[in-house]
Order: C-alpha cells, then structure tokens, then sequence
C-alpha cells in the first residue's frame, strides 16, 4: 500500500547532454505556459559495451547517479543470433514524483555508441522500488540507461537520469566510449504545459498496488494526451489525436465505474502511445515545415540576387554602349573635320605625308590618325616582327625630331573577346617606342571594342594618333 497524490504538470527539459544532474526548482514566473520544474544537468559521458555474439551471458552493474545515489542493479547481457537479451534487475528506485510531478514512470534506454536511444521499456517499480525487466534488443553494442519520464512510450530520453551502467570487472565484451551529444541525442520540447491545464487532484490515500497501477497509468495517459495537444498535435495529426483522446476517455470511464484495473491500464497505456505516435508525427511535420521555409526563403533570396545582378549588367552593358557610341560619334566628326588652321601646313603635310604609307591616315578632332592593318602589322609569340619594325621605325624618327608631340596607341577590335589581345598589342606598340628613347610620359596605350555593322567579319586594327601644340591640337 502507498499514496498516490500526482498532478500533470509536465517538464520544461534542459538543451545539455548528460548523465548526471542537480536538481533545482523553479517557481512559475507568470500564468499561461510557464515551466515549474527544472533540470540542471552536469555533463559526463558513459560506456557501452560491445558483446560481440559472446558465447555466454556476461553481467554488467546499474549505478545510481546523484539523484539516486541509492539506486542500484545489475543486468545479466547475452548476445544471441539476431537479438541481444538484458534481464534486467533494479533495486531501491525512489517514486519518479520525487523529481517534479509530471514524472510517472521510469524507461529503460539502450543507447549506441553514436548516440542513438531506443526505449527498451518500462520500469515499474514496486512499493520497495525494487523492479525486473526482460527485454531484447538490435543494437550488439550499447550503454544502458534509466530515466524518469511523464510517460512509458517517449521515443527520447529526458535528463533526469538515475540509473546508468557501470562495467564490472567480469564484464566481458568491448568498452567503447559514448559520443552523445545534443545533436546525436535531442532533448525533447514541448513538455510547458498551461498552468490551467492541469485538474484537481484527489487528496493522497492508501490504494493497493493493482489499482495504484490503475491510476499511474491513467495519469500517464494524460499527461502523453496534454503533451501532444501543447505541440498542437491535434492540427497536425487530428486522427491519431482523437484517438488517443477516445482512448483516455474509455481509461476514464472505466476508472469512474470501478472496472477492473486490467482495463484501466490497458486502455490508458493505448492512449498514451497514441498520443506520443501523433506528438512524434507533429515534430516530424513541423521539422518538414521548417526545412521547406528554410528551402523557400533561401530560393526568394537567390532569385533575388540574380535578379539584382541582372539589373547591375544590364546597367553597366547600357553605359558601355553609350560610351562606345559617344567615341564612335567623335571619331566621325572628327573625320569630317577640315585640317587644324593653327597647325603649321609644312608640319602637317610632313606627317602626313611620312606616315600614310604605313596605312589609312586622316586628320580627326583628336590628331593624325594612322591605321596599322591587323593582318599587314606582323606579330609572334616573341612580339612585333619585321616588317611591322620596319614600319614603326618611321614614328620613331619623327618622334625623336619632334618631342613635344604625344601618341595615343589604341588595339581595336570588334569581337569582345579580343579586346585584351588589341590591348596587349598596344601595350607593345608602346613598350617599343619607350625602348627607342621615347619619352612614355607622353604615350597612352589601351584596348578598344567597337559595335560592327551586322554580319560584318571580325576585323582588328592597331591606331596610332599623334596630337600636339605644335599641331594645333593639344
């Protein structure tokens, strides 16, 4: 015989891995969902053990952790084809309310050495907290862990940890460490309940222990229904949640009627694994949910950047065609403009005159411009070649007679993708009259994409354009 006086109020638990803990309360800050318990955990890892298909049984000892110091057990571990077997046996387990009271029950967990936990069953107790459990499991190897929890079927471990294995010296198998971590074992959320939810309680009484089974389960089943509803299983999994609230409700009436506590408890403990298969199907929708927003927005935010990009290329394509348009209208102005008046005519005919036999030469706005024909004006790997050399001997001759002149060298093309070539050739163009004493302070060199007309080939030339004071143009 023992009270039995259990509320609903369920857990806000911790974020941290471990499994040893203090605990500590916490008084409700305000009305609605507020936590009233909590769980402050100290990290430390465990050891599995691998049991590798042993020939026979081995024994593995259960340790209580600082919120059970006097908890203990053992568990006699034998690996068979396809199955591990655990006989379990657990002694002096103090009654789960003691540590918050939405705990009703304990859970046994196998957990694997990358941190995977597999709710092996429930602990049930008796009046001296002394309890057995046979089980099996997949898993070969695995730690093995009991945790108090607000019902029996919870798919993941809370942190109130207070039994855990311990090697023994006879322990046969190999010890392996466990990594678990808040990423290989998630603590669950979603156990604030509202502070209203909860209903009033009958005052502690003495029952016996078939119907004190009776009521724990029933309290279990609704604390597994409150659960579910708080994470708004009722939008996400509606059938499978009216389930479970049909099933606590055939729990109820049986419990109101007297029936037998077999009813009672079978009832109750469908309802509660409905209600966490329809919690477990919410968590898995909203996760769905948030890694499709999570997809949407970043998709919203590339289609944005593309579109941004466009725009900045269209923008910048539209200034360079304005800008090749400008250059394309200056230089025919400049070709139908008469010959600079203040030019000195001997000068200007001098020039003209030396320089046209190296190509097309006119007078523009901005100089004497010579046009030196891609496939005439010779060039190699190693750069310009006779007669090209020959060709630009003539410039320099004229440049050494007449220093204050300046030369503009521009590569024209009218395929973009040669337009660092014409650079590159300007460049050397200009690079050789520096080598022949020519001041460079005096010469620019650049390449240049011109719009050709449509279906015209691809057609590249070399300009040079001398300009000066001495030329009337400055």
């Amino acid at each position: 015989m023992k009270p039995v006086n259990v509320t609903f109020l369920a857990l806000l638990l911790g974020s941290a891995p471990a499994w040893s803990q203090a605990v500590q309360n916490a008084a409700p800050e305000n009305a609605g969902r507020t936590p009233i318990y909590r769980i402050t955990v100290v990290g430390r890892t465990i050891k599995a053990v691998n049991y590798e298909h042993l020939s026979e049984p081995t024994k593995i000892d259960f340790r209580g952790t600082v919120l059970a110091p006097q908890a203990k057990g053992e568990a006699v571990v034998e690996s068979k084809k396809g199955a591990t077997k655990i006989d379990a046996r657990i002694e002096r387990l103090p009654d789960a309310t003691r540590f918050g009271p939405e705990f009703l029950s304990y859970v046994l967990w196998a957990i694997t050495p990358d941190g995977r936990a597999t709710n092996l069953g429930e602990v049930v107790p008796d009046a001296d907290g002394n309890a057995k459990l046979h089980v099996t499991t997949r898993f070969q190897a695995f730690g093995l862990l009991v945790t108090a929890e607000p019902y029996y079927s919870v798919t993941q471990p809370s942190d109130v940890v207070v039994l855990e294995n311990a090697v023994r010296p006879d322990t046969q198998g190999k010890i392996e460490e466990v990594r678990a971590n808040a990423q290989l074992l998630p603590r669950r959320e979603g156990y604030t309940l509202n502070a209203g939810a909860s209903q009033a309680q009958p005052e502690g009484k003495k029952l016996s222990m078939d119907r004190y089974q009776a009521v724990v389960a029933l309290y279990q089943a609704q604390n597994a229904v409150q659960i579910a509803q708080a994470e708004h299983a009722d939008t996400y999994a509606p059938d499978v949640f009216q389930k479970a609230q049909q099933l606590l409700q055939q729990a109820q009436s049986y419990e109101s009627r007297k029936a037998s506590p077999k009813q009672v408890i079978t009832s109750a403990r469908e309802a509660a694994q409905a209600a966490e298969d329809a919690r477990t199907i919410t968590a898995s929708k909203k996760e769905e949910e948030r890694l499709l927003a999570e997809k949407e927005a970043a998709l919203r935010a590339a289609a944005r950047a593309k579109a941004e990009a466009a725009v900045a290329e269209q923008q910048k394509t539209a200034a360079e065609r304005e800008a090749e348009e400008q250059r394309a209208r200056a230089i025919r102005a400049g070709e139908a403009a008469d010959q600079p008046a203040a030019a000195p005519a001997d000068l200007r005919t001098q020039l003209f005159e030396q320089l046209s036999s190296l190509g097309p030469t006119r007078w523009t706005a901005r100089g004497l411009v010579v046009d030196l024909n891609d496939a005439a004006f010779q060039w190699n790997a190693a750069g310009l070649q006779p007669p090209a050399l020959d060709a630009l001997a003539k410039v320099v001759s004229i440049l050494r007679a007449h220093p204050e002149l300046k030369v503009e060298v521009e590569g024209y093309t009218n395929g973009t993708s040669d337009q660092q070539l014409m650079a590159n050739r300007a460049a050397g163009i200009r690079d050789y009259l520096v080598q022949q004493g020519i001041q460079a302070a005096s010469m620019t060199a650049r390449g240049l994409t011109m719009r050709p007309p449509a279906g015209a080939p691809q057609m590249r030339h070399v300009a040079i354009i001398i300009s000066g004071s001495s030329l009337g143009i400055s």
